[in-house]
């Protein structure tokens, strides 16, 4: 049994092992999130975390951050751009942080600037992960070939989503997009309880909206009508 995490890889990665998956059976999309940072020396300008278009983080203390980062840093972010599979930090990543920290706190704006204007601002960039419908894909893989191959047998008879054909012993858990946190532990139950072969107590529609096998299904079922 193999599951297949690497977030905006997976697609890659399962190709390599001759997956035959093409974009629109397997949609997955970078969007890109870059951090503001710098060294906070002085008082934090709030009292508590703030939250709007991003997160300020007003203060935050960790001797494990160095060497690569102050053990005492501020940071904002992070932005959000879709079509951007890149991790390079830039200008105007660290704008979009300033336009949004304005509404939060004006002041801590104005640092942001200032420490980009005397070349103190640091930025961390990565790509998160989604999918066309912004869904997690968590389960099965489909096996697009064996349904295309259904598909041109019975042409007017399609299997159910849950019925679909699927690679044997291939599993994966991508596109959690922002939400990892409070998505991943209920999706790796479910792909570990498949795996088992044991019920798992969910409403079926829920699964079917996570299932992997969604979009290579929706694309035959499409084309055979």
């Amino acid at each position: 049994m193999v599951v297949v995490c690497a977030a905006f890889g997976s697609a890659s990665l399962l190709s390599g092992t001759g997956v035959a998956l093409p974009t629109n059976a397997l949609p997955l999309r970078p969007v890109k999130g870059q951090m503001s940072l710098a060294e906070l020396s002085g008082e934090a300008l709030a009292d508590w975390p703030q939250r709007d278009n991003g997160v300020y983080v007003p203060q935050y203390e960790d001797s494990g951050l160095a060497p690569r980062w102050p053990s005492r840093i501020w940071a904002m972010g992070s932005t959000y751009v879709r079509g951007d599979a890149s991790t390079d930090v830039t200008d105007d990543g660290h704008q979009r942080n300033a336009q949004s920290l304005e509404a939060m706190n004006p002041q801590a704006a104005e640092r942001l600037r200032e420490s980009a204007g005397s070349q103190r601002l640091l930025g961390w960039a990565e790509v998160r992960c989604a999918s066309l419908d912004r869904l997690p894909l968590a389960g099965a893989v489909p096996d697009n070939s064996a349904l295309l191959q259904l598909k041109g047998t019975r042409r007017r008879y399609l299997p159910s989503l849950a019925d679909t054909p699927r690679e044997p012993g291939l599993y994966m858990l991508s596109a959690l997009g922002s939400r990892g946190i409070t998505l991943a532990h209920w999706c790796a139950r479910l792909i570990a309880s498949q795996i088992q072969g044991e019920s798992f107590d969910a409403d079926p529609d829920l699964v079917a909206a996570v299932d992997p096998a969604r979009f290579a299904w929706r694309q035959a079922r499409r084309s055979s009508t």
